[in-house]
């Protein structure tokens, strides 16, 4: 099987409503110091919460991916190239068991419940005008399989499949939709992740950072699994 090379771009968000420090912050402040060294990390960005500017972040990471992985084709270079874009987010509501959840879907609803950082409120407003309000996007990425290993590794982990009508879900949406519009090449594919995370106060921060590290490795592991599973699926029928 050929070598397959895996980035990621991160994003946490800033605060908004009640959170006046949310965790993502520090904990994309914390991949960033941690793993800057490593080829794997293409950026990290700390998001305003708000509809508008969650849009124009998402632009930013797929411009960039388009300039460095599709103009300038990867098709020459002998192994699979997978692009992970990361978003990490706070689930505030409290909950008797905090758990880290790993969202499988970004619906095409914006409905706030609180006004965003720009002062926006939609009540069920499409985020993409062209499709019909009930529309979903849903990852690509094996969540039963990353989360399976996180909980091996003794994290609290579930699935999830509704990340909410807030900023959350309006990010996710935008990177889902954007990589479904993408052409790429042949052996170069492009994935998109939400995780709510939840505040300091259920899960403590130095368990949160470690959880970070680890679902890096574990979505390379479900790729890795997956890749080498289409490969025998290929060679079978070759």
């Amino acid at each position: 099987m050929e070598d397959v090379n895996i980035v990621f771009y991160v994003t946490g968000f800033g605060k908004f409503g009640g959170v006046n420090a949310n965790p993502t912050t520090f904990i994309v402040e914390y991949m960033e110091k941690e793993l800057s060294s490593q080829s794997k990390m293409k950026s990290t960005k700390i998001v305003e919460v708000a509809g508008s500017t969650a849009k124009q972040e998402v632009q930013v990471i797929i411009d960039d991916i388009k300039d460095k992985y599709i103009s300038n084709s990867v098709e020459s270079i002998d192994r699979r190239v997978h692009i992970v874009i990361l978003h990490f987010g706070v689930n505030h509501m409290k909950k008797k068991t905090p758990m880290f959840q790993l969202e499988q879907n970004a619906f095409n609803e914006a409905n706030f419940r609180i006004a965003d950082e720009l002062g926006w409120k939609p009540t069920k407003e499409p985020i993409d005008a062209t499709q019909k309000i009930s529309h979903r996007f849903s990852t690509d990425l094996n969540v039963k399989r990353i989360k399976d290993h996180l909980v091996g590794k003794g994290f609290d982990v579930c699935t999830s499949g509704d990340a909410g009508r807030f900023v959350c879900n309006y990010i996710y949406y935008s990177t889902l939709k954007q990589i479904a519009q993408l052409e790429t090449p042949e052996n170069l594919e492009i994935h998109g992740l939400f995780v709510h995370v939840p505040k300091f106060e259920g899960i403590e921060e130095s368990i949160q950072f470690n959880f970070s590290l680890e679902l890096l490795d574990s979505i390379e592991e479900a790729i890795i699994a997956k890749d080498k599973k289409d490969q025998k699926k290929k060679s079978k029928t070759s």
